[in-house]
């Protein structure tokens, strides 16, 4: 009835196509959002597998140059953080269902199965789907909470089917895993957004800064302790001859102040919008990885 009344009245014609174009915003603004927190990632190029990744997105920033050993490290750390702090336990209940959940989506998109064995009563499956690495290994020991990686899985196609037949499975596997993908990936950017799962986040990113902050605290004043030990013993050598006492107090004085200044220049720097000028690279935190062996090889027999 609405329709029909837009065509009939052109007033109401125009306030659809407002409504319209505002919803056309709102999804692309959504879109652009959720681009920017998670990724997925398709390999095809790795010689024995193909690879699937969800990531998180994260940037960090610097004054000085960011090497690739430091963003590597960092976003070892970031995995680390998000599938062990302990802020954040709605994480593991989620990636948890939703492997169960690319469980049963495979299983409904590749129903076929062989002839019955001793080992597959109801047939050898097309297509298997398990959990592998130290994830699994937690849940033999029934620790499966203490795991400190993302969950890496694997989806092994039967290597022993004909050729024409692997590959039709290929091909719906490879598309029920990117939509799969997609999905899980809407659905983590809602779920970070709600609140007590943004609050963890944020507490479980600041924890690591202040342990990472008393590190660095640790190690620059050892240095400086053993810097300042080797002035003295130099000076010890000498006879202690070379600075007075009101030598020592001006020198103590300027090192004060240039001190002040550095703190008083990093306080500016990390005002307002001074991030502009600093160094920044991107990283990636793991949440699930999916790898499917190729047909010839030897790791698809194995598994």
């Amino acid at each position: 009835k609405a329709m029909a009344a837009a065509k009939i009245n052109p007033m109401a014609a125009d306030a659809y196509e407002v409504i319209r174009a505002r919803l056309g915003k709102a999804h692309l603004e959504i879109s652009f959002a959720i681009a920017g927190m998670c990724s997925i990632q398709n390999f095809h190029t790795i010689e024995p597998f193909y690879l699937f990744r969800l990531l998180v997105k994260f940037q960090i920033q610097s004054d000085k140059a960011i090497q690739s050993a430091m963003r590597t490290k960092v976003s070892s750390s970031l995995t680390s953080l998000l599938h062990n702090g302990k802020h954040v336990p709605w994480l593991f209940e989620w990636l948890r269902d939703k492997l169960v959940e690319l469980d049963g989506d495979l299983a409904r998109t590749c129903p076929t199965k062989g002839p019955a064995s001793k080992r597959w009563p109801t047939g050898e499956p097309a297509v298997v789907f398990f959990l592998k690495g130290g994830r699994a290994a937690k849940y033999l020991l029934q620790i499966e909470r203490q795991g400190e990686n993302d969950w890496d899985t694997n989806i092994v196609i039967n290597p022993y089917l004909r050729a024409s037949e692997w590959y039709k499975n290929f091909l719906a596997v490879h598309n029920t895993v990117l939509a799969f993908l997609e999905k899980a990936k809407r659905e983590f950017c809602v779920r970070v957004f709600q609140a007590d799962a943004y609050d963890g986040l944020v507490k479980s990113i600041l924890e690591m800064e202040a342990d990472d902050k008393k590190e660095r605290d640790k190690a620059r004043a050892t240095a400086q302790s053993t810097a300042e030990m080797k002035d003295l013993n130099m000076l010890a050598a000498l006879g202690g001859e070379l600075l007075s006492d009101e030598d020592l107090a001006y020198f103590a004085k300027a090192d004060q102040q240039l001190k002040e200044m550095d703190d008083a220049e990093k306080r500016a720097h990390y005002q307002g919008s001074t991030l502009e000028g600093m160094e920044f690279e991107n990283c990636k935190a793991e949440l699930i990885d999916i790898g499917i062996p190729r047909r010839d090889t030897v790791e698809a027999f194995e598994q």
